[in-house]
């Protein structure tokens, strides 16, 4: 099991779109620094994907997200979880994939302090 805690709650949905679209390459290359500098470092990146992992992820904010747009909080996330490719260059190679046959995503919200979002990740074999 891999636990990580990112010291800001995801974007929503609306703040992402709302981006220009240039942003969104920087927005990845970004998620893919703050992930590293959670686990503490490259030497601490898995040596092999899980095939089949379950991801939960807990994001803690002031505001709340509509019940339906939490899971869209964690797109950026779950491409730097994936494996390194053309789909998903700043893979860090935690799973091999995020579609349904690869993950089993579960997501959750709970209130924070104003001014001090975190997002909480556990990564574990399914």
């Amino acid at each position: 099991m891999i636990e990580f805690t990112l010291p800001f709650a995801l974007p929503s949905l609306n703040v992402r779109d709302r981006r220009h679209r240039y942003q969104h390459g920087k927005d990845k290359k970004q998620m893919h620094l703050e992930v590293l500098a959670a686990i503490g470092g490259s030497r601490y990146l898995p040596r092999e994907p899980l095939e089949r992992a379950r991801i939960t992820v807990v994001r803690h904010s002031s505001g709340q997200i509509d019940p339906d747009g939490v899971a869209s909080t964690c797109k950026n996330l779950l491409d730097v979880l994936c494996v390194k490719s053309k789909v998903h260059p700043t893979g860090l190679g935690f799973i091999v994939d995020d579609d349904a046959k690869h993950i089993e995503l579960h997501v959750s919200q709970e209130s924070a302090p104003k001014g001090q979002g975190s997002t909480l990740v556990r990564i574990e074999a399914a």
